[in-house]
């Protein structure tokens, strides 16, 4: 069985579209997503004018096997990823080496595409 795997796309359609069309060529078996479909920040700066996260998500419910969650996909929709459920908040919460979000570009995504990311799961 042969597996294409894709990650952190953060709305680029334009070099999603590319990577599928590459991986159709390749004759993979099952196409996964590990997440990080939403979410844009200056790090993603090249891409302003061509982001979008519902053409993103479409084509991956159109193409995928499977697809998860990726820390900015979580955030989109307001959860919390579990690995930080397992820790109690405290006094140093906030010092902690993780994504903060700031700077993120809010996304705008139809509510059939939420109702999506809502249910993906963490991991597989």
């Amino acid at each position: 069985m042969k597996y294409a795997i894709i990650s952190d796309i953060h709305e680029d359609i334009i070099s999603l579209r590319k990577v599928i069309t590459h991986i159709k060529r390749t004759n993979a078996n099952k196409l996964v997503c590990l997440g990080d479909i939403t979410g844009f920040s200056a790090l993603h700066h090249e891409h302003k004018d061509t982001k979008d996260a519902n053409a993103c998500i479409d084509l991956l419910k159109a193409n995928c096997d499977i697809v998860v969650a990726g820390n900015h996909d979580l955030n989109i929709i307001g959860k919390l990823p579990s690995y930080l459920k397992r820790h109690k908040k405290s006094n140093s919460y906030n010092t902690w080496n993780t994504w903060s979000y700031k700077g993120e570009a809010n996304a705008i995504i139809s509510s059939e595409n939420l109702d999506f990311l809502n249910q993906l799961p963490e991991y597989f």
